[in-house]
């Protein structure tokens, strides 16, 4: 099985998406202390949850779409949502927009614009991640995966992993196999030669 293969949906509510994003990259920062920046309602200077990454600040902002297919992140949102992050303190060195929604190349290409013009004032890298994307760092973390599973998707079972036959396991296993015919035959022909001599 491969993230490819096999993909669960994302949640369909923004506070569950926050939550999910919080799961994922507290273990990507390695920082048990990330959390979400406040709580609905309050300004959150573009930024749902944050934390640090070998010391550095780091920030995601969380867009919850209706749907893979239906809905997907735009140019203005990346752009309003960077220009906010701006704002937060202490300062970022990293911001991520997170999205249920699709991968889409015109908002890639202005992250990456972005992250160029931010290089160059000091100000921190932009990046946007899809739910592919994000699906695919939490399937490779599958005891994450396997932890919040029944949180977010309480009503589908993970396939389990398919131990893959290796040339050294299948030459220990032929040895095994080959070790205990001996056995058997030795046993026998032990067995064979008391009855012969009684």
């Amino acid at each position: 099985m491969s993230a490819g293969t096999e993909t669960l949906p994302p949640p369909n509510e923004p506070g569950a998406f926050e939550s999910l994003c919080l799961d994922l990259w507290k273990e990507i920062w390695r920082d048990p202390g990330a959390q979400k920046n406040g709580r609905r309602g309050q300004p959150q200077a573009g930024v749902d949850v944050y934390g640090q990454q070998d010391g550095r600040w780091v920030g995601v902002q969380c867009k919850q779409k209706d749907g893979q297919l239906r809905s997907k992140v735009t140019v203005k949102e990346l752009e309003r949502e960077v220009s906010e992050a701006l704002t937060f303190k202490p300062k970022l060195t990293a911001f991520i927009l997170a999205t249920s929604g699709p991968t889409d190349g015109k908002v890639q290409q202005r992250a990456r614009e972005l992250t160029d013009q931010h290089r160059a004032k000091g100000l921190f890298t932009v990046e946007v991640w899809s739910w592919e994307k994000i699906w695919h760092e939490m399937y490779g973390r599958r005891a994450l995966l396997k932890r919040i599973q029944p949180t977010y998707w309480p009503t589908i079972g993970l396939k389990p992993e398919v131990e893959q036959l290796t040339f050294k396991k299948a030459v220990t296993i032929l040895v095994a196999y080959i070790a205990l015919i001996s056995a058997v035959s030795f046993l026998l022909d032990r067995k064979s030669t008391r009855l012969n001599s009684s």
